[in-house]
């Protein structure tokens, strides 16, 4: 009786065992599994009310870019100062964050185009025009305090700047027809499209700049997972399921949007150029009326 129990307990032990192999070295045919780190906190856009809109975009995103390239894509959450060491130790295979690809940073790391866009948008009062017209030029826009919107109005030629101290002041701005638009970031304005504020706004242009959200990898990993993302993601773009992503999770207005697409590397270009000539003063920048056409 013994000897039937010591059998039954290895016999147990090789299938306990052969259940761990299968589970840390897929059988061939299985899925490909990517690990993508960001950081659920979403540090960088600051103390904002859609952080949990922006994680239920985000799973359903990877679900669905998983599902169309045949591939099982992992959320890892990382705080923020840590994930780009952990993409240097391979611990994941890409991350996912607000890092702007500038010069230097493209250096060490391959980024992927934004998926949500969090940079500057115009907004009117709700009674205002529905977008923005060809030309700016004798419009007044309100700013916050501070140089970066100074440097931000500067890039619309022949408008009329009217500065703010508080968000509040700029509303009503608008809707006593003091000024007829106010450039303000996403992530700030946000909150107002269902607080106090709601139905007397509305934002009427996309965002104008490229900060946003994007996938990064090391050079140093030989993966070819970026190639595979925006692929899958232009499929998920054709057929509205990324669209339908934004709209299920309150997202719409971060959208990237074909009118904005297509200067995003002359905007960065032009950023990059600015930043090099700071101390000298202002560069040509992009003109965003281009943009609002």
């Amino acid at each position: 009786m013994l000897g039937i129990r010591t059998v039954f307990c290895l016999c147990s032990i090789l299938l306990l065992g052969g259940c761990s192999t299968v589970t840390q070295y897929p059988e061939k045919g299985a899925k490909e599994v990517y690990r993508i780190a960001f950081d659920s906190s979403w540090y960088s856009l600051g103390d904002v009310p859609f952080g949990a809109a922006l994680n239920g975009f985000f799973y359903d995103l990877l679900q669905g870019v998983g599902d169309v390239a045949g591939v099982i894509l992992q959320p890892i959450a990382v705080q923020e100062p840590n994930l780009l060491v952990g993409l240097q130790n391979n611990s994941y295979e890409a991350i996912c964050s607000l890092i702007y690809p500038y010069s230097y940073a493209q250096k060490e790391y391959t980024f992927s185009n934004p998926v949500l866009l969090t940079g500057p948008v115009l907004v009117a009062s709700s009674d205002g025009p529905s977008s923005v017209p060809s030309s700016l030029s004798g419009k007044r826009i309100g700013i916050l305090e501070g140089p970066f919107y100074a440097q931000q109005a500067q890039r619309i030629p022949g408008v009329l700047v009217e500065k703010v101290f508080f968000l509040s002041d700029a509303f009503h701005s608008l809707q006593d027809k003091r000024i007829d638009f106010f450039l303000v970031g996403i992530a700030q304005f946000f909150p107002y499209l269902k607080g106090s504020w709601q139905g007397n706004l509305k934002i009427v242009s996309g965002a104008l700049d490229d900060q946003g959200l994007r996938l990064a990898v090391s050079k140093k990993a030989e993966n070819d997972f970026l190639p595979l993302w925006e692929q899958a993601l232009k499929v998920l773009r054709k057929n509205g399921s990324y669209n339908a992503l934004l709209e299920k999770w309150g997202l719409w207005h971060l959208r990237v949007d074909k009118r904005w697409g297509h200067s995003l590397a002359v905007q960065r270009e032009q950023k990059e150029k600015f930043l090099a000539n700071k101390t000298s003063g202002m560069v040509d920048i992009v003109d965003w009326t281009v943009l609002l056409r």
